[in-house]
């Protein structure tokens, strides 16, 4: 199988592999790397911690939380099991990769991690 990290080269394998159209526009590609990451990465990473679950009270189990998560993923894809796509139901961003996959008829596994992103 084909193993990638990065969402950017997800979807770009997916539109190479499925896509009838063209990927999305090279210049918000653009304005996501260079405008939106800088000023935007570090709110998120501020904000990661939160929307986990862990107002980082409690380093050790906060990082045990991620060990165990990170574990489970590493079994999972092990296992062959092909797309697994770790969805929060109220996330646009999780709404549209769906909406993509389903698209191109791509066989995938959605695992819910709940309603918050």
């Amino acid at each position: 199988g084909t193993e990638m990290n990065d969402s950017a080269d997800i979807v770009r394998y997916l539109y190479k592999t499925y896509g009838r159209y063209a990927p999305p526009s090279e210049l918000l590609g653009a304005l996501s790397q260079y405008v939106m990451g800088p000023v935007a990465g570090p709110v998120f990473r501020f904000l990661a911690p939160l929307q986990a679950g862990s107002g980082g009270e409690d380093a050790a189990a906060y990082d045990a939380s991620v060990a165990a998560a990170r574990a489970e993923i590493g079994r999972e894809t092990a296992a062959g099991r092909g797309v697994v796509l770790y969805t929060y139901s109220l996330s646009p961003f999780c709404t549209e990769a769906t909406a993509l996959l389903d698209s191109l008829g791509v066989a995938y596994e959605e695992i819910s991690l709940g309603k918050e992103w």
